[in-house]
């Protein structure tokens, strides 16, 4: 994934090459057309976006419904994190890394991420809308 998030989410294996973007594409949704309930589908499709196409904005709400399915995948809640940041989705990160508290409190990279990067950076974006609505 990202050295920032050491070895919590991992990207894919690489994709033997050549392959056919288009047709991987269409196996991952013919997957879910066939297994709407089954969360590798969509992790299947949600990587290809990732990391094929670097589609984030595509491939976010691909990884969202991979964790409605399966939300014990904490590996996705980082994946979402690296995604919503490169996206500038503050609220997505927020959402993520406050699940990764309830779930993993004892990791000290999360807590240190949290408290002393996310939670100013998020604080300055709040004031920052704030103030411009003040201001509009």
């Amino acid at each position: 994934m990202t050295p920032l998030f050491a070895d919590r989410s991992a990207p894919p294996p690489f994709a033997e090459s050549p392959f056919s973007l288009r047709d991987r594409l269409a196996q991952a949704e013919w997957g879910i057309s066939q297994h709407p309930a089954q969360a590798p589908y969509y992790l299947t499709l949600a990587e290809l976006l990732h990391f094929q196409m670097y589609w984030l904005e595509a491939a976010a709400p691909m990884y969202e419904r991979v964790l409605q399915l399966s939300p014990e995948r904490n590996d996705i809640r980082w994946r979402l994190i690296d995604i919503y940041l490169n996206t500038t989705d503050v609220d997505g990160q927020e959402r993520q890394y406050l699940e990764l508290l309830k779930r993993i409190p004892q990791d000290a990279l999360l807590q240190h991420l949290y408290h002393n990067w996310f939670r100013r950076m998020y604080e300055e974006h709040v004031t920052f809308v704030l103030t411009r609505r003040r201001s509009a």
